[in-house]
């Protein structure tokens, strides 16, 4: 049963002081993307797998697992593949953008969001593509901070001022209104959430959180987090959905 009432802290290092993304193997070792570096923690010990001053000692936004041995790392420095097997970095087939706060990963296509403009990348090809929005005009903000893949293949993306759906087909993004808070300038998305159970993809930001329904195209405000800046978001075995916020964890 749990309450998440007690938790168990585990040290992994004075020089990791925060933590911005977990990621599980199909052996259950849990990694972690800290501001120093990648972690591993295996239910009994933690371990560090970078050493200072090399590439691998950069803060780690997000990452995914990329066939049976990769983890695609998004850093401040661009993206790192660390084999988990051989315990090694490997050398980049091209260079990635740096400041890369978002990972996704549709088939064969690695979606990249950085600060500074959306990507993709192709695994098999190495091709690295760039979203110009002077071509792209729909796509919100050139800034990106969370990007999903839901079980029906579509690409929402979460912008520093707003959300919207790629459609591939038309080779365009679609811009999806949320409602409107008079006390902010902009709609910074910090995360997205597919809640299967529901039918919604749930939309973290900051003074916000919003449900959004695709099969009506309706966006509902829930107004417990109004001012509350929604950080990350979870769902637990037994579909609560986890809420991380400025101000602690809601269930």
């Amino acid at each position: 049963n749990t309450s998440y009432q007690l938790f168990e802290n585990f040290e992994l290092s004075t020089e990791a002081s925060a933590i911005n993304c977990f990621l599980q193997d199909a052996q259950g070792v849990v990694w972690m993307g800290s501001n120093k570096g990648l972690f591993s923690y295996d239910g009994y010990n933690s371990k560090a797998h970078f050493t200072f001053n090399e590439p691998g000692n950069s803060r780690i936004n997000c990452g995914v697992l990329v066939g049976t041995s990769n983890l695609y790392l998004g850093a401040d420095n661009g993206i790192l593949i660390y084999n988990y097997r051989t315990d090694r970095y490997e050398q980049a087939p091209v260079r990635f953008p740096t400041d890369v706060r978002t990972l996704a990963l549709q088939n064969e296509t690695l979606w990249i969001g950085t600060l500074n403009g959306l990507y993709t990348f192709h695994l098999q090809t190495k091709v690295l593509r760039s979203f110009d929005r002077k071509r792209y005009a729909t796509l919100p903000h050139a800034a990106i901070y969370s990007i999903i893949r839901t079980a029906n293949d579509q690409i929402y993306i979460g912008t520093y001022n707003g959300f919207c759906r790629y459609d591939a087909a038309q080779d365009r993004f679609e811009p999806i209104p949320l409602p409107i808070n008079l006390h902010k300038n902009n709609q910074f998305i910090n995360s997205l959430l597919e809640d299967k159970g529901r039918g919604c993809i749930w939309i973290g930001a900051e003074g916000n959180l919003f449900k959004y329904t695709p099969t009506s195209g309706k966006t509902q405000q829930i107004k417990a987090f109004y001012n509350n800046s929604v950080k990350s978001l979870a769902l637990d075995k037994k579909h609560r959905l986890l809420i991380g916020t400025d101000n602690g964890l809601y269930v």
